[in-house]
């Protein structure tokens, strides 16, 4: 189809509009009031708390840029100063009369108006200052209703190319050997190489909640700098990035690394999910020729050695992490060994999942969460075969684990099923020596997971993703 330009009238709008909107073009709202998308609910089950996290864009700026525009326009909203609030470790019922809703009715995905300023204790974070640091301040909201909710959510979510050939021909030039299940601390993020240990793809490219930036890895000592911020992750070979979900665990080495521009300029495929301001910011950074949306409708997309599977939602297993893509790579086909990276799923809620034939490898779920962990959904490892499992979580320095993570009852779960029974042979932890090992010093560190040929040196200094000091073969 032949393109064609934007009417004299529009283009005049859009201009009057984009000119309104740097009127307002601040982080802060001079009202203290703040558009609020509810991107995600980290429930801390063993406290009974909950971590509750917003993506903010001041009142003025939304209304002007967003709002302010015909119901008949669903084009991708542009770039806004969003910053980022969580209530931290707060009771559901607390977080319900804050938000003055019922505990039963909140869920990730909708939007509100949230007041700053006053209400319970939480953390912000600034984003267009590098040197910004979370904050404390008081918040509250309230339920902007339905109709509102779902004409924001409907301009507010991935947009781009909706090719299955597209996505099929990317990841059939994949060559997958051996995956390194990454040091991130609370994140997640996992690398494709092939057998010489090049990088072929990343399944999530994720850094902690701002909460738990402290449970990164400590900064390397000749250069003062965390590697997986700067210099970043490695992009040798331009390995394009699978999302999983929008959550900012999976997806903020798009904007927090030092590398972050270079990481947008790859190849993306993400679920058709619906985001807040700051996943706005980060997925207009990617070049619309990079984006490709997975079809909702389609169970899934094989490619080559590549199958990317269309999570469905099944209750209690709800929100974002359960409507998200899951990945299956096939490390060897002679041998038809295959390795599951569900990403923060549940595993009811894998199409498929107990019929993936050869299966050897998996990540733990949700960074070993029990949260929907039912042991019989668990795919089995094969018979007469141990199965291997990794565990990605983050332990802050004083010892605690960010949201409680592994918990006892996964570990059980995964042993029941037959992954990782033999301890630290078979189950390795990104943070310790094994899940909840609790050895002093920390035996942590990337795993290098289904094959053990290190990735040599792509030429950028201090890269991160080319020391394994574990391997799960």
């Amino acid at each position: 189809m032949a393109s064609q330009s934007i009417p004299d009238k529009l283009f005049s709008s859009f201009q009057s509009i984009a000119a309104l909107g740097k009127k307002y073009d601040n982080e802060d709202s001079p009202t203290e009031q703040y558009y609020g998308f509810l991107t995600k609910i980290e429930d801390v089950s063993y406290q009974a708390q909950w971590s509750v996290q917003f993506e903010l864009v001041p009142k003025e700026w939304m209304d002007v840029a967003v709002l302010g525009l015909k119901s008949t326009v669903r084009s991708q909203p542009p770039a806004s100063p969003a910053t980022l609030l969580v209530f931290e470790d707060a009771s559901p019922d607390d977080i319900a009369k804050n938000l003055s809703r019922d505990v039963d009715d909140i869920k990730e995905g909708d939007w509100y108006m949230i007041t700053l300023g006053k209400g319970n204790p939480a953390l912000r974070l600034r984003l267009r200052k590098s040197s910004s640091s979370p904050y404390k301040t008081k918040a509250c909201g309230k339920f902007l209703g339905i109709k509102k909710s779902r004409k924001l959510s409907r301009r507010f979510r991935a947009r781009g190319k909706i090719s299955v050939k597209a996505i099929m021909n990317m990841l059939a030039h994949m060559q997958c050997d051996e995956i390194g299940v990454m040091d991130v601390g609370a994140g997640g993020c996992n690398l494709v190489y092939n057998d010489n240990g090049v990088p072929q793809f990343y399944v999530d490219v994720g850094l902690p909640m701002f909460a738990n930036f402290n449970s990164m890895p400590p900064a390397n000592p000749v250069t003062g700098f965390v590697g997986i911020c700067n210099p970043g992750p490695c992009l040798a070979n331009n390995p394009p990035v699978i999302l999983t979900h929008w959550h900012w665990d999976h997806y903020t080495m798009a904007h927090f690394s030092n590398n972050a521009a270079a990481l947008r300029n790859r190849h993306w495929v993400v679920p058709n999910q619906a985001f807040g301001g700051f996943a706005n910011n980060v997925f207009s950074g990617i070049a619309p020729m990079n984006r490709h949306v997975m079809p909702g409708p389609l169970p899934g997309v094989l490619g080559g050695n590549v199958h990317v599977i269309q999570c469905v939602a099944l209750a209690p297993a709800v929100g974002f992490n359960n409507t998200g893509l899951a990945v299956v790579v096939n490390v060897d086909n002679i041998n038809n060994r295959r390795a599951l990276l569900p990403g923060d799923a549940a595993f009811q809620c894998i199409p498929g999942v107990g019929a993936i034939a050869g299966l050897r490898w998996i990540t733990a779920t949700h960074h070993g969460s029990d949260t929907n962990i039912i042991a019989a959904q668990i795919p089995a490892a094969p018979n007469a075969i141990i199965g291997k499992i990794a565990y990605s979580y983050g332990i802050r320095p004083n010892g605690v684990h960010c949201y409680g993570h592994p918990r006892a009852a996964a570990i059980n779960a995964y042993h029941a099923r037959g992954w990782g029974p033999r301890g630290a042979l078979d189950e390795p932890a990104t943070a310790e020596n094994r899940p909840n090992s609790g050895e002093n010093p920390r035996q942590r560190g990337n795993i290098l997971m289904c094959n053990n040929v290190i990735p040599p040196p792509c030429g950028v200094a201090n890269c991160p993703f080319h020391v394994f000091p574990k391997t799960l073969v």
